[in-house]
């Protein structure tokens, strides 16, 4: 387990030293973002835990997005991840998967209502149609 969460430390940190100079190149005139997500799960079924939560640190989400501004207020993106499970309680152990990925349309409701964009503060509100794949339990 020490090694999988090393593992996953050194690809974090690679690819946030080469970011920087990717989104330089991709966000030339301000109209591009990138983003990525990356967490862990908690499988919520009929797993009776016994309060070892460290399975949780067997079963990565990721994920990545790439949006386009319309303008100021409203934006059109693309975004795709994926995550697993290997979770045990005291009886069973489960193992599964899966992957997504949606397209959305955003708007910056406040800007919308205000009728003009603010320095400090934005609420996107987000939409959109996607796709999912589960991999089945082993």
């Amino acid at each position: 387990m020490k090694k999988t969460v090393l593992l996953y430390l050194l690809i974090i940190g690679i690819s946030a030293a080469y970011a920087g100079d990717f989104v330089d190149r991709i966000s030339k005139y301000g109209r591009w973002s990138i983003s990525t997500d990356a967490g862990f799960n908690l499988f919520n079924g009929d797993l009776q835990f016994d309060y070892d939560l460290s399975g949780v640190l067997k079963s990565p989400g990721f994920g990545a997005s790439l949006e386009y501004n319309l303008n100021p207020d409203f934006s059109i993106g693309w975004s795709m991840g994926g995550l697993f499970f290997e979770q045990e309680d005291i009886n069973e152990w489960f193992t599964s998967g899966g992957v997504y990925t949606s397209t959305y349309v955003s708007a910056d409701i406040l800007s919308v209502m205000r009728g003009k964009k603010s320095k400090l503060f934005g609420l996107w509100l987000s939409g959109g149609v996607g796709f999912s794949g589960s991999y089945f339990p082993k």
